[in-house]
């Protein structure tokens, strides 16, 4: 089965139950769209703001809903559901993909053309996890947002990749858009937990004044410093003279100099 156009139609194209899992699309879908070879599929649509009604403006809807007893399914992944799943791969023949520079499997996009309003506030892209309506359900654990680690898939045993990140945020510098308050990455408030080491190549900065260092050393915990020719440094080499120039520096010798620079008691 082949829709190419349904003239005069402005709802829906009904399928019956003889087309489940027959029905073929070509063509093009939405609003003043035009076929192409390079984007075969294109949903377009018009969200009126002036409409009467008091539901979500939401320009493409798609509600998924998962019923019945999941236990039992079997499959790859007999106990996971998905709302939805954007599956892009390149062709499996030999040269498929030569010459792309970047494969993204999914881009959420939110671009302003219009002029002379304010907006305030645009995302690109906004995940959230949420109990919905007359639930009494309980979820072991909630996440709005996983980001997965790069891995092989379907018994791959190849393909070798040189940088591997489970996250990577642009520097906000990379793009100008006219900001005079730029991050890379903001949480506004709450705890922040990072298990595992933190590598930072520039400086750590508390904004708003002391920055305190709080652990609880009890039993083995405890801070250690490890450096090649310690010293605390300033313009000049301020702390230096408090420390050995040979041999062992002990624990008494860094407070010493943490002392000399008041950063110690």
């Amino acid at each position: 089965m082949t829709v190419t156009s349904v003239a005069g139609r402005t709802g829906d194209v009904v399928l019956t139950a003889a087309d489940v899992g027959s029905g073929t699309f070509t063509g093009m879908f939405g609003i003043n769209k035009t076929p192409s070879a390079r984007q075969p599929i294109n949903l377009g649509s018009t969200v009126n703001g002036s409409a009467a009604g008091t539901e979500d403006k939401v320009a493409i809807e798609l509600s998924p809903t998962a019923t019945g007893d999941f236990t039992g399914s079997t499959g790859s992944n007999p106990g996971f559901f998905w709302g939805l799943n954007v599956f892009a791969t390149t062709g499996p023949a030999a040269g498929d993909g030569k010459g792309i520079g970047n494969f993204v499997g999914s881009l959420f996009e939110a671009s302003i053309r219009s002029t002379g309003v304010t907006l305030p506030y645009v995302a690109g892209a906004q995940v959230e996890a949420a109990f919905f309506g007359n639930t009494n359900a309980a979820v072991t654990q909630m996440e709005s947002l996983r980001v997965c680690a790069p891995k092989r898939k379907d018994g791959a045993t190849g393909g070798t990749a040189t940088n591997v990140y489970c996250l990577f945020i642009e520097s906000p510098d990379a793009y100008p858009v006219g900001a005079t308050s730029k991050f890379a990455l903001f949480v506004d408030g709450g705890v922040t937990r990072l298990q595992g080491r933190v590598d930072v190549k520039d400086t750590i900065l508390s904004y708003q004044g002391d920055l305190t260092v709080r652990g609880n050393f009890t039993g083995n915990g405890r801070i250690r410093l490890n450096t090649d020719g310690i010293g605390f440094y300033g313009a000049t080499p301020v702390a230096r003279p408090t420390l050995p120039s040979a041999g062992s520096v002990t624990a008494a010798h860094v407070r010493t100099a943490l002392i000399s620079l008041g950063l110690c008691q």
